[in-house]
C-alpha cells in the first residue's frame, strides 16, 4: 500500500512505539484518577495533588 518499500525495522519500531505511549498514557490516566479518587472531599490543593500523584498520600 505504500508507494515504497518500508524497512521491517521501521514497520517494528513504529508498533513499539505506539504500544509502549498507549501503555503509559493508560499509566498515568489511572495514576490521575486515582490521586483524585483519593483527594475526593477536600480543598484542591497543587502541593496535595502532586504528592498523591506520587503516591505519597
Amino acid at each position: 500500500m505504500s508507494a515504497t518499500d518500508v524497512p521491517m525495522w521501521q514497520a517494528m519500531l513504529s508498533a513499539g512505539l505506539q504500544l509502549g505511549t498507549a501503555v503509559l498514557l493508560v499509566v498515568l490516566v489511572a495514576r490521575l484518577f486515582h490521586a483524585r479518587f483519593i483527594l475526593s472531599g477536600q480543598t484542591f490543593s497543587m502541593r496535595r495533588y502532586f504528592e498523591a500523584l506520587a503516591g505519597r498520600v
